[in-house]
C-alpha cells in the first residue's frame, strides 16, 4: 500500500502547521494588526503578542531571509489569532504568516486530528482570506517566498514495549528499562529529489501535566520540511511534496507491528 493511501485509526498527531515567510511587502504591520484580527475574529476571537520568530529554520539552509526587519527598527512583534479553546492559530509577523493545528494528547478529552487535507484546505482558504483583507484595504498582497510544512507526534511506549519495539531502526536493550536521561536524534534528507529539505529529530519527552510513570516513556517525532517558493500556489504545491515525504519517512521508522495496530489492521 502507497504512503498517501494509508489512513491511521489512531495517528499520534499533536501539530501540524503551515507557514510562510515573504520579502516585501510586509504581510501585516503592526500598525495594521487590529484590522487583521477583524478579518479572522469571527473562527479566531483570541489574540496573544507572543515573541518574534526568527524564520523558517529548515528554508533558511536553502536561502531563505529571515522573517525579522532590521534590528535598527526593532524587534518584529507576531500575533496570535486563536480560535476559543487555542486548537486552531493563526500566525501572522510582517514576514511571517502560519496556520497551526495542535492538541494536547494528555487531556481526557481531546480533538480528533481531521487529517492532512482537511487542515490543508483550511490553511488555503486562511491565506485567500489575507489575500482579500489586503484588497480590500489597498494593500500590496505579500508573496511566500519560502514554506514550511510542521508535523509533531507524541509516541507513548509502556512496557512491555521496548523503543525498538515502535521504531524500526532501534535496537532495544534487552532488559526494556527506559533511560530518563536526555535522548535525541536528528538528521536532514532531501524532499522531492532536492525540492526542500527536511529535518526529522526523535526525541524523549517529559510532559508537564503528566503524572511520571516507571514503566511510561514519552516521545516526540517532529518533521520539518522547508523549501524556497514564488507564490502561494507554489507553496501549497510542496505542502503536498512534503507530506508525502513525511508519511513515508514516518512509515519507514515504525515497526510493521505498530503499523498494524494504529493503522487498525
Amino acid at each position: 500500500m502507497a504512503a498517501d493511501e494509508i489512513t491511521f485509526k489512531t495517528p499520534p498527531v499533536t501539530e501540524v502547521g503551515f507557514s510562510i515567510s515573504t520579502a516585501l511587502p510586509e504581510i501585516v504591520q503592526p500598525y495594521d494588526v487590529k484590522g487583521a484580527h477583524d478579518a479572522f475574529r469571527a473562527e479566531f476571537p483570541e489574540i496573544e503578542r507572543v515573541a518574534p520568530t526568527q524564520g523558517l529554520g529548515v528554508a533558511a539552509l536553502m536561502g531563505a531571509p529571515p522573517a525579522l526587519l532590521g534590528t535598527d527598527l526593532g524587534a518584529s512583534p507576531r500575533w496570535w489569532f486563536k480560535t476559543s479553546q487555542g486548537e486552531q492559530v493563526l500566525q501572522a509577523q510582517e514576514r511571517f504568516w502560519s496556520f497551526n493545528w495542535r492538541r494536547n494528547p494528555f487531556l481526557e478529552e481531546h480533538s480528533v486530528y481531521p487529517g492532512y487535507a482537511e487542515l490543508r484546505d483550511r490553511a488555503r482558504r486562511h491565506a485567500e482570506a489575507l489575500r482579500q483583507w489586503h484588497a480590500d484595504n489597498g494593500m500590496p498582497s505579500a508573496s511566500p517566498t519560502a514554506s514550511e510544512l510542521l508535523y509533531v507526534d507524541t509516541v507513548c511506549i509502556e512496557r512491555p514495549k521496548r523503543l525498538g519495539d515502535v521504531f524500526s531502526f532501534w535496537n532495544s536493550d534487552p532488559s526494556g528499562a527506559f533511560s530518563t536521561a536526555a535522548f535525541n536524534l536528528s538528521w536532514l534528507e532531501p524532499v522531492g529529489e532536492a525540492r526542500g529539505t527536511m529535518n526529522v529529530t526523535l526525541n524523549h519527552i517529559m510532559p508537564a501535566d503528566v503524572d511520571p510513570h516507571p514503566d511510561r516513556a514519552y516521545f516526540q517525532v517532529t518533521f520539518i520540511a522547508g523549501a524556497l517558493v514564488s507564490g502561494w500556489e507554489d507553496a501549497f504545491e510542496f505542502y503536498d511534496l512534503a507530506h508525502s515525504a513525511i508519511t513515508h519517512r514516518f512509515l519507514y521508522m515504525l515497526t510493521d507491528e505498530v503499523k498494524k495496530e494504529w493503522i487498525g489492521e
